[in-house]
């Protein structure tokens, strides 16, 4: 059975968020999907599900959540969504930072949920890697993702976009 926490966590990185993001060698139609993970607690949250980037940003950027792993994994979610490619860099640095930090001094109780935070953070930072053309830091950090024995779906879905948009891309 799926405690109510858990359950809340799969939904938020599967059903949260797909970002469509286009690239200069296929259509629109083919334009590829990759799936972005936020906290569902996270502050911002509801915006980015609405779309509504610009007011998650604003909302995630409030002064008592600056340190907060949920609202960095917001606002680099939602720079990406606004095809900020650059301003999304330092949140999703951090992202990665804030959550290695919280595995290393996690008590083991929450380790797990801790897990699951590093791997969204890795997985959104690779695909922003990839959207940079940086396609070796992006295998890293999907490698690195899945290394967190968390979000597995989320991130071979990601990495097998990029691999269909490489494919298409060389045949034409």
């Amino acid at each position: 059975m799926c405690n109510s926490e858990y359950c809340t966590s799969i939904f938020a990185t599967l059903a949260a968020l797909l970002l469509v993001l286009s690239s200069s060698v296929v259509n629109a139609a083919d334009q590829p999907r990759f799936m972005m993970s936020v906290d569902t607690n996270g502050p911002g949250t509801q915006a980015v599900l609405a779309g509504d980037y610009n007011k998650a940003i604003q909302l995630a950027t409030l002064p008592h959540y600056k340190q907060s792993l949920a609202a960095h994994l917001t606002i680099c979610t939602a720079q990406i969504g606004l095809g900020n490619y650059h301003e999304a860099q330092l949140p999703c640095e951090k992202a990665v930072e804030l959550a290695k930090a919280s595995v290393v001094t996690a008590r083991k109780a929450q380790g797990e949920r801790d897990r699951d935070g590093l791997a969204k953070a890795y997985s959104n930072r690779a695909i922003l890697n990839r959207l940079l053309q940086r396609h070796a830091a992006a295998e890293l950090d999907f490698s690195l993702a899945l290394r967190q024995k968390r979000q597995q779906n989320t991130i071979r879905h990601n990495r097998d976009v990029i691999v269909k948009n490489t494919m298409t891309a060389a045949n034409n």
